[in-house]
Formats: C-alpha cells, sequence, structure tokens
C-alpha cells in the first residue's frame, strides 16, 4: 500500500480568467474556494465539438473515481468552447462504493479510447513523483489519497483509464 504524506492543508492556486481559486483550511478544516462555471447542462454538444476536452473530463474523472459524472454535472458554453466539471462532491471512491453514472469515462470508453496519451502518463508519473499528490494527500481521507495513488498505479500499469466504477 502507497503511503501519501498528508499534514496541514496546503494553498495551491488555480487561475481560471485571472481570478484565483485557493484549497484552503477553514477554522481548521480543509475546504475549497470555487468558481462558477457557466455553460448549459445537459448537452453532448462538447463530444463532437472538443472532443479532446471530453476525452481529458474522462481521463480526470477515472483518475479522481468521480461516480455522479451525468450531464447535469458539467457545463457547456458552445460560444467561448469551454468545458466546465462541476460537482465533485462523489468524487475519490474507493472500491465497493456506489456509482452513479461517469459520462465521459463510458464515452470514452465507447470510442475504444480508453489508452493512455502521452501527456496523460506524464501527468500521472508527476503524481506519483510528488510526496503529496501535489497537495491533494493533505485534503484527501487517508483511504482516499491511498486509493487515488492506486488508480493512478493502475492506469499507469494497464495504459488505460479505467472502466466505469472500477476503483
Amino acid at each position: 500500500m502507497r503511503r501519501v504524506a498528508t499534514g496541514a492543508p496546503a494553498r495551491p492556486r488555480v487561475r481560471r480568467d485571472r481570478r484565483a481559486l485557493r484549497l484552503r483550511a477553514h477554522e481548521g478544516e480543509a475546504g475549497a474556494l470555487s468558481a462558477r462555471q457557466y455553460g448549459l447542462p445537459l448537452t453532448d454538444e462538447p463530444l463532437t465539438r472538443v472532443p479532446d476536452r471530453a476525452r481529458a473530463a474522462a481521463f480526470f474523472d477515472s483518475l479522481i473515481a468521480q461516480q455522479d459524472r451525468h450531464a447535469g454535472n458539467y457545463r457547456w458554453d458552445g460560444d467561448a468552447e469551454k468545458l466546465g466539471l462541476i460537482d465533485h462532491g462523489f468524487a475519490f471512491a474507493r472500491p465497493g462504493q456506489y456509482v452513479n453514472q461517469s459520462f465521459f469515462v463510458a464515452w470514452r470508453w465507447g470510442r475504444d479510447e480508453q489508452a493512455l496519451i502521452d501527456a496523460e502518463q506524464e501527468a500521472l508519473r508527476n503524481l506519483l513523483e510528488s510526496r503529496d499528490l501535489h497537495g491533494l494527500g493533505r485534503f484527501l481521507l487517508s483511504e482516499e489519497a491511498e486509493a487515488l495513488a492506486a488508480r493512478a498505479d493502475l492506469m499507469l500499469e494497464r495504459d488505460s483509464i479505467l472502466a466505469v466504477g472500477e476503483f
């Protein structure tokens, strides 16, 4: 079993439209601030207009074991051609947990495009080489962090994203 360093919450910055998003502690508990995602739910337009982003969403959801990515849990801004993933409340699943839907993962497997591309392999290696999963280990339960690292290992071993519900 891989051990992931945990500790005081980190403060990594993520840039979106010049506004910083931060993961940080609030009253001693891990928390997150997030920016609003603009666009429409319930459309499959990103699958045809920006398939590379849909494939990236599948990779991300497979890695974080997102078990509730249905068409209402992403936003599509067709004018800006932006795909925004929302509602990660059921992410970082562990074996045996409930799966509702994984829209992008199912789509990518359905197209027989589950094999990892070079950039995805590199991202997984970088994540695993980071002692604390690039700060995520500080925000996850230890068993969630260990499951994340195990999924990254398995994805590299198979050279593939994981199937829906496989975590």
